[in-house]
């Protein structure tokens, strides 16, 4: 076949990955769960939120040990500074987060990641159906555990 006919692979869409995508993939799964997020992006936002998640789930639910959480949060920042794109708090349009904010009644963080997967054209990976459900109106959305099907249907 010549070069003019062969047709390439399409190319992969980016995902942006949100704290409760991200916590639900380390707590089902283990910190090896993190390798479906590399080369995905991140807010740096995501690494407090992830943080302040699984230690509630240590210190007020005790569904995980401080251990585990701790090594979970450390697997996830060692990923994240590695392997992630972390989209930094200036790197956002504040005005569009905001606005974003106001007109579908989410909170700031919510439209922070609907905002910065919009603008990058990155699909949302969020657990969050509230999220979820604003986010779909503007990019495609999926949750953690659509994941495993996405990658095995070579999307991924």
């Amino acid at each position: 076949m010549s070069a003019a006919r062969e047709q390439r692979a399409p190319a992969k869409q980016s995902r942006l990955f949100d704290a409760s995508a991200l916590v639900n993939l380390l707590v089902s799964r283990g910190s090896s769960a993190l390798d479906l997020a590399r080369g995905n992006d991140i807010l740096d936002l995501t690494i407090y939120e992830a943080g302040n998640a699984l230690w509630k789930l240590s210190t007020l639910h005790h569904k995980i040990s401080a251990a585990e959480a701790d090594s979970l949060h450390s697997a996830l920042i060692q990923t994240a500074t590695d392997h992630m794109n972390v989209i930094s708090v200036s790197e956002l349009d504040h005005l569009s987060v905001a606005n974003l904010a106001r007109a579908e009644r989410v909170s700031y963080y919510d439209a922070a990641y609907v905002s910065a997967a919009r603008a990058r054209k990155c699909e949302l990976v969020t657990d969050d159906a509230r999220l979820a459900k604003v986010a779909s109106k503007f990019m495609k959305v999926n949750r953690s555990t659509d994941l495993p099907s996405i990658v095995s249907g070579g999307l991924g």
